[in-house]
């Protein structure tokens, strides 16, 4: 499965809906961080690699 983001938001969102095993993330998105989004996803998926 592959999805892509351009901001925090869109991107947890994202990652709650398609479950990914891998997430590829930059620090440059439109809004938000690239850093806090992993940590969201860590604490709320913990399986997913980041």
């Amino acid at each position: 499965m592959l999805g892509a983001a351009t901001t925090e938001e869109e991107g947890f969102e994202l990652v709650l809906r398609l479950k990914p095993s891998l997430l590829i993330c930059t620090s440059d998105l439109e809004t938000g961080y690239g850093m806090n989004l992993l940590r969201r996803v860590k604490a709320e998926l913990p399986p997913v690699s980041c």
